[in-house]
């Protein structure tokens, strides 16, 4: 009722919730107690439509309709009409008629790229025709703190001013936050940012486990690509700066897969000992390839998908065989993770195969199993290999995680801020330090050797 009532009266909000504790609820509430706010137009990512609607429908008497196309139909008569991110491009015309009183941006964090995209425009044009905006999400920085500025864009445009405002107030030379604490204290004072802790409503679950395994990989899926890499690299430095951008990306993407397959094998045998061990696994992963191996590796187990390869329709009942126990093992994407629920109830165990550049990234994930319902402590394990992306990415992720946290939890205490500038910075210098050809002799890191994180903001 808290979070209710905020939105009635100041009318913008973005509710950040931690994972678990009900902000899909939330906005229903407010829709039940506001019928101003109707009929609401819901942005969610695709596969959480359906999600959407069951929940809505199961709790309230409110009318829902999910979005079946991107461009305008004669809409049945409804309180709530759902669309996919993807969809409302083409939406643009009708949101401009005033036809929506609310708007609810599920997970905004996917218009950080702000209003240059035709999502982000068409986000703008129906966050300005709407009497009530209400962001929902625990992560709404999945990179740096200057992404709040583009997500507040849909929430409340004025509450940060100008971007030329935003960069002189709040960011350094280098484009960082200079001080996220006090950020994230200003957009509470302004009451357009709400945030409840589990702690704060007497959920309290055990603590997260996560654990950071190093695995035996296959040196040569390294070195196959190593003289390439450090080519990139070179030209990441060196080149113009469109060479620059394209060589630094380039080098990401094909060190990564190199990454993922070299410890695949590795991976899936680890989580073979899960399953054998009564333990019902959500593996995490990214590229395609990859997801190949660990079919193969994993074949007799009939592992789910919940990738970016299957529809919604797909995903939802990949997701019920793996929640009516057909199969043990669930791979999933690591940017199919916001917003599911019900995996609680299932499994207490994830595997990260591979890594994302976003700590946020690695929190949603683990949120989708702790969360109420969840009856045994979470643990996370990431598997990672000595070579490739994954020592650069770790040390990115620590960097990341401690000015999000900061913006978003600005009192949870002090934590350490690094001077890095950019994201692929540390894997271009990896690469090119590797400058002859001995320091390309493998060496097997301990097999299954345990480490426990030393900090919890790395992941």
């Amino acid at each position: 009722m808290q979070a209710v009532e905020l939105l009635r009266r100041r009318r913008s909000l973005l509710l950040g919730d931690e994972g678990g504790l009900g902000k899909t609820y939330t906005a229903a509430a407010f829709l039940c107690a506001e019928s101003q706010a109707l009929p609401t137009a819901v942005v969610c990512d695709p596969h959480m439509q359906k999600q959407w609607k069951d929940k809505l429908t199961a709790f309230t008497h409110l009318r829902v309709h999910i979005i079946s196309k991107a461009s305008p139909y004669d809409l049945p008569p409804a309180d709530v009409y759902v669309f996919r991110i993807s969809q409302i491009g083409g939406w643009v015309d009708i949101f401009a008629t005033d036809f929506f009183k609310a708007a609810i941006f599920d997970e905004p964090q996917s218009l950080r790229t702000g209003t240059s995209t035709a999502k982000g425009g068409a986000a703008k044009v129906l966050a300005n025709h709407v009497s009530y905006r209400l962001g929902l999400t625990a992560t709404p920085i999945y990179n740096y703190g200057v992404e709040m500025w583009n997500v507040m864009q849909f929430i409340d445009d004025t509450v940060l001013g100008s971007y030329a405002d935003f960069t002189r107030e709040w960011t350094d030379d280098w484009g960082r936050i200079q001080d996220p604490k006090a950020l994230g204290t200003y957009l509470r004072e302004q009451h357009v940012l709400l945030r409840r802790l589990k702690s704060d409503v007497g959920l309290e679950l055990p603590k997260v486990s996560r654990i950071i395994e190093y695995v035996d990989y296959d040196a040569k899926a390294v070195q196959s690509i190593e003289d390439l890499a450090r080519v990139l690299a070179i030209r990441a430095t060196t080149g113009t700066f469109v060479e620059r951008g394209q060589a630094a990306r380039e080098l990401d993407m094909m060190v990564r897969q190199a990454t993922g397959l070299s410890k695949a094998k590795a991976v899936a045998q680890f989580v073979r000992l899960m399953v054998e061990a009564g333990e019902p696994v959500l593996l995490v992963g990214w590229h395609r390839a990859v997801y190949d191996i660990w079919l193969e590796e994993l074949a007799d187990l009939r592992p789910a998908m919940y990738t970016g390869s299957e529809t919604s329709s797909q995903k939802n009942k990949e997701k019920d065989r793996f929640l009516s126990g057909d199969t043990d093992v669930m791979i999933m994407s690591l940017r199919s993770g916001a917003g599911i629920d019900e995996l609680q109830f299932r499994s207490s165990v994830v595997v990260f195969g591979e890594l994302d550049w976003s700590p946020g990234i690695h929190q949603q994930i683990i949120w989708r199993l702790d969360r109420e319902g969840q009856e045994d402590p979470v643990t996370a394990f990431f598997l990672v290999s000595e070579e490739g992306s994954d020592p650069p990415i770790m040390d990115v992720l620590g960097i990341k995680a401690s000015e999000a946290n900061q913006i978003v939890d600005p009192h949870l205490g002090v934590q350490k801020v690094d001077d890095d500038t950019t994201n692929l910075g540390r894997l271009v210098e990896r690469y090119l330090q590797k400058v002859s050809k001995s320091s390309k002799k493998s060496h097997q890191a301990p097999a299954m050797e345990l480490e426990l994180a030393t900090t919890g903001s790395l992941f």
